[in-house]
């Protein structure tokens, strides 16, 4: 696609262009200069000078969808229609009172403002991201209402939106659906949060776009806006943090000449073993030594690459990201099997990988272009990518190998991913919009190592949808839409090989046989956003999303160590219907902000895995056999959101979440049910413009999660704790170079607590101590060219 545009850009777009232009001012009509306003669809734009005049040349007849944005001032979006004639507009900025103001908050789908917007949708941008800077991309977003995160150490995370995880939460990134091995506990975001330019997380089902697995919530990764014409830039962000003994860095060098652009990114990092408030610890009626106050193994190094090139236009854009990440990550030892002594012994060494670890590589390349046609906007997205995953530990008692096979890999898992997602935006007046779209999806999983978990399997899936906005008036806009989905699960024969101390085999074990499924399934969604006056918004939606079962659902037949037990697949397991409402309640006047937002989810079908009171043979691997199981779950839940800023200078925020869920079959609480929480943040501008430096803030912040003690059975109850953070930051002027300076400490009273959802939690491990953050970000520009 990338290539046959760039073939046809000297010869087909040679239609008639036309420009727009206006000027901006302010609530006083005072010109503001520095204004950066750009059409969505082909990523082109300009600048106001210091008149506050712009102008974007070259633009075809069409419906465009433009950005306003400037610091300082609130984000404004609107569409606007080009028919045969030059465009004048003109803009009135008003004065952000908040910050979450100056961040354009549109839907993914209809780029309709976060007013217009029938569901819950939370944005952040990398200025966001280097300030709340954790040793994770979910760490950096914890402060967001209804969001956390399952842990395996420092290194691995992953996203838990309203109480629900794994492969009920979609990751998109780059406009390409992340897969990887979402099923387990210990398995990360393979993702550089320095790439990120903003954070999109969608609150609730958003299977009417993505298809199964998005029935709990997205987490849409998009990168930095394309290069400004005329202009070679880039960026250098390091990185320190005290606990792990961290370094990061990151490099980011981009450019555009007439209308071509590229953007390439390299980014490092490597910490050590995690350190915590704590000399030992208590497993299973023992207490053992923790030397050096650290956690042994949970050392870890990632490195990240990504190139980026592309066309933008007067007809669209175009882009090309190819992208590698790979990551070595420790386990503490106790986390695949008993811990003892001898393995806790010091090494007198922590910043080293040993056994247990895994090793991850995610590449992936994408496409993604949006074109004019029929002055109606086609958004084509491609991609293909692979997941390698490596579990190297040595050789458990009881597991004997032949010499000519690898006898440190334990497990590897190769995923394969082929995607292609088509959506043509039809405006048909300026209160009809319309989105019809086609998903389809192939994915080819293979297996290696002496340990069996989940067998070799394919999956093709497909999808279509049509998502329609109506927009009676400037008040009130209704939405909804319907998805046919269908596909086909192809799981392949395992027989496993057990030999003897002398390396004869002496079982052959069917761990998997083969079989296909086949699914099914219609879904669909609406509901409204009324603005009832300047200070009062209500939003609703309501309905059906749904999630086909994975092969781990379905296959898995072995031990699983990272998480103590053995675990058994159900291959008659049907596919998870939900039924979910969403409100949306929001007061917003002068200085205050209040959002409350509830949601009740009823679902059917929904897979579980369930103690069986019976154990695996020694062949087999031992432990508990957990089976997958199938029964009617309830959610319900709320999150409420307070900002006030009682002077231009102070900002105090109150964050509060609670999530209710209740299974049916077992009268019991699903595993890892989130605890509620609740964060007070407080903040101070100490100095907004000088010569020398601007932005100067200091900030304190008290987070206190309640104790959880609804859990499932054999699941420990977690204690409540209070954490307290502080934060100081500044732009500073050096000569001419300006550098962006964020200092944090986490747990400032180095309080030691446990984690609910961390993968630690059974081996009674307490969270890392006081940690120090330092971080520097150093924008630079080569070459500026005022060309237009």
């Amino acid at each position: 696609m990338f290539l046959c545009l760039l073939m046809l850009e000297s010869g087909v777009i040679t239609a008639q262009t036309y420009n727009i232009s206006g000027v901006v001012v302010d609530t006083a009509d005072k010109p503001i200069n520095g204004v950066s306003i750009y059409l969505h669809e082909t990523k082109s734009g300009a600048t106001s000078n210091n008149e506050g005049k712009f102008e974007i040349k070259n633009v075809k007849s069409g419906t465009y969808h433009l950005h306003i944005k400037h610091l300082g001032y609130e984000s404004l979006s609107k569409n606007i229609k080009v028919t045969n004639a030059d465009v004048e507009i003109n803009f009135h900025l008003k004065s952000a009172t908040f910050e979450f103001e100056q961040v354009l908050v549109e839907s993914d789908m209809m780029r309709t403002g976060k007013a217009e917007q029938t569901q819950t949708i939370d944005v952040v941008n990398d200025d966001y991201l280097l300030k709340s800077l954790g040793v994770n991309l979910m760490q950096s977003l914890e402060k967001i209402s209804g969001v956390t995160y399952i842990s395996a150490g420092t290194g691995v995370a992953k996203p838990i939106i309203r109480g629900m995880g794994f492969n009920r939460i979609v990751t998109v990134d780059n406009g390409i659906v992340q897969d990887g091995q979402q099923w387990g506990s210990d398995h990360g975001l393979e993702i550089d949060q320095f790439g990120i330019g903003r954070v999109e997380i969608l609150k609730g089902p958003a299977s009417l776009v993505y298809g199964s697995d998005a029935m709990g919530g997205l987490l849409n990764l998009k990168p930095m806006p394309i290069p400004t014409q005329g202009k070679m830039s880039g960026s250098f962000v390091t990185s320190g943090q005290s606990n792990t003994n961290l370094f990061a860095t990151s490099l980011m060098l981009e450019a555009n000449k007439n209308g071509l652009f590229f953007r390439t990114r390299a980014s490092f990092r490597e910490y050590a073993d995690y350190k915590v408030p704590a000399d030992s610890f208590s497993y299973n009626r023992y207490i053992l030594p923790l030397y050096n106050n650290r956690l042994k193994n949970t050392a870890g190094k990632e490195e990240a690459f990504s190139f980026t090139g592309g066309i933008n236009k007067s007809w669209g854009v175009t882009q090309l990201t190819v992208s590698a990440f790979r990551q070595w990550a420790g386990f503490f030892p106790g986390a695949h099997g008993r811990p003892n002594i001898k393995q806790l012994q010091n090494d007198g060494n922590n910043r080293n990988v040993e056994y247990p670890y895994q090793y991850v590589e995610h590449f992936k390349i994408s496409s993604n272009t949006s074109v004019l046609f029929k002055k109606n906007w086609l958004e084509i997205d491609l991609g293909v990518q692979q997941n390698l995953r490596k579990e190297k530990e040595e050789l458990h008692n009881g597991v004997y190998l032949p010499s000519y096979k690898t006898t440190d890999e334990a497990l590897k898992l190769v995923l394969q991913v082929a995607s292609a997602t088509f959506k043509y935006h039809l405006n048909m007046n300026e209160k009809w919009q319309h989105v019809f779209g086609l998903s389809l999806k192939r994915k080819e999983n293979k297996i290696g190592g002496y340990n069996f978990l989940i067998p070799a399997f394919s999956v093709n899936e497909g999808g279509l949808f049509i998502f329609s906005e109506y927009r009676k008036s400037e008040k009130l806009t209704f939405s909804g839409g319907v998805r046919a989905d269908g596909g086909v699960i192809n799981v392949s024969e395992f027989i496993d090989t057990i030999y003897n101390q002398e390396l004869l085999p002496v079982l052959f074990r069917a761990s998997s046989i083969q079989f296909n499924r086949s699914y099914s399934t219609l879904s669909g969604s609406c509901g409204f956003s009324w603005i009832t006056n300047t200070w009062f918004n209500i939003k609703f939606n309501v309905g059906t999303s749904f999630r086909y079962p994975t092969v781990a659902e379905l296959a898995s037949n072995g031990l699983h160590h990272g998480a103590f037990r053995y675990e058994r697949g159900n291959a008659n397991l049907k596919a998870e219907r939900g039924y979910q409402t969403d409100l949306n309640v929001t007061f917003q006047k002068k200085q205050v902000m209040f959002r409350v937002t509830p949601f009740f989810n009823y679902f059917t079908n929904y897979i579980y895995l369930a103690p069986s009171g019976k154990y695996a043979t020694s062949a087999e691997g031992g432990g508990q056999i957990y089976n997958y199981k199938q029964g009617d779950v309830f959610f319900a839940g709320y999150e409420t959101d307070v900002d006030v800023h009682i002077h231009h200078r102070w900002h105090l925020g109150l964050i509060h979440d609670f999530v209710y869920n209740y299974n049916f079959s077992t009268t019991l609480p699903l595993p890892f049910s989130v605890p509620s929480s609740v964060t007070f943040e407080k903040e101070y501008t100490v100095v907004k413009e000088h010569k020398r430096f601007s932005n100067v803030y200091v900030g304190v912040d008290s987070r206190y999660v309640f104790a959880q003690n609804r859990v499932e059975r054999n699941e420990k109850n977690t204690p409540q704790y209070l954490l307290f953070n502080f934060s100081i930051g500044s732009t500073l002027l050096i000569g001419k170079q300006e550098v962006i300076f964020v200092f944090q400490v986490r747990n400032l009273l180095n309080q030691k607590y446990f984690n609910h959802l961390s993968f630690y939690r059974p081996l009674n491990l307490p969270e890392p101590g006081q940690n120090i953050t330092v971080s520097l970000k150093i924008p630079f520009t080569i070459i500026n060219s005022k060309s237009q």
